[in-house]
């Protein structure tokens, strides 16, 4: 794996087995296990459009509520039809800064804005419609030369939250939209277990296109039950997502190796796994094999 890639790290409040040397964070480092394995990707993703890149863009009319609860709906659903990795017709790889300022300005939020590392980070505020539904959106440039950018969504497992609220960006999306990641991998997470209760995990999952500078992690915090050592875990259906992470962007950080193969972890290849998650939904299960995370 190159190591000059990207690094990762689950932000749920879980105790964690395995890597170290992770990104700065504000809260603990935890320790990470992870499954992984590289599939030779060589395919060529092209943009359904890209902006002109132009240093002061004219400036988009500002949405009305209405207006910008409709267009956040839509952008939920297609992502603006990307064909290569974006959120929303946005990539700092064919996009300018300023190009990005002026779209998400359109939304009428205030920005917060500030300084991490050698970066400057802009936030926009995103008023979603969806109670418990959070959207968070950060850009960074240098000199105005727009480096990275990284997206939250936070509270899937909401009872009011739906599939079809986040349609373009659950796993089986992305995937039938660019394909299959150069890496795939698996986090186990182990909450704390007083003597006599049972033995629960949770899980991350994450895909790297490697070549497009394109990263996205799927968490979950619905805690599964380690029976017979095996975490028996429905990404699709039964044990809802909690939270979404993607970045795009030119400034990657280092990926630690560490925990089993994804053979060894859920005992499936990387095409396995890609067919069964672009199979039916309510079958898409895997066994992780807690002794292979937590020797």
């Amino acid at each position: 794996m190159n190591k000059s890639f990207i690094q990762l790290l689950p932000i749920f409040t879980l105790f964690l087995v395995g890597c170290s040397g992770l990104i700065e964070t504000t809260q603990p480092s935890p320790i990470l296990r992870t499954a992984g394995i590289t599939t030779s990707s060589s395919q060529t993703l092209t943009p359904t459009a890209t902006m002109t890149n132009t240093p002061n863009p004219t400036p988009w009319p500002t949405f009305s509520q209405e207006e910008a609860v409709q267009e956040i709906t839509e952008l939920m659903q297609t992502n603006a039809g990307c064909t290569q990795p974006c959120f929303w017709g946005i990539n700092p790889n064919l996009n300018s800064f300023y190009e990005a300022q002026n779209f998400f300005d359109k939304f009428g939020g205030d920005w917060e804005t500030g300084k991490s590392g050698l970066l400057n980070y802009h936030s926009p505020e995103i008023r979603f419609h969806k109670e418990n539904m959070n959207i968070g959106i950060v850009l960074y440039e240098k000199g105005g030369d727009f480096r990275k950018m990284e997206v939250d969504l936070y509270g899937l497992d909401e009872i009011n939250i739906t599939n079809q609220d986040w349609l373009a960006f659950r796993p089986e999306s992305i995937l039938r939209a660019y394909g299959p990641p150069t890496y795939i991998r698996i986090f186990l997470g182990m909450g704390p277990t007083l003597p006599g209760q049972e033995l629960k995990v949770g899980y991350t999952m994450i895909f790297i296109y490697e070549q497009q500078h394109f990263v996205v992690r799927y968490e979950s915090v619905d805690m599964v039950t380690v029976i017979n050592s095996k975490a028996h875990i429905c990404p699709l259906n039964k044990n809802k997502l909690t939270h979404f992470r993607l970045w795009i962007g030119k400034d990657p950080v280092d990926l630690e190796e560490g925990g089993p193969e994804l053979k060894e972890g859920i005992s499936m290849t990387n095409s396995e796994f890609y067919d069964l998650l672009l199979g039916d939904p309510t079958r898409a299960c895997f066994d992780a094999n807690f002794n292979a995370y937590f020797k």
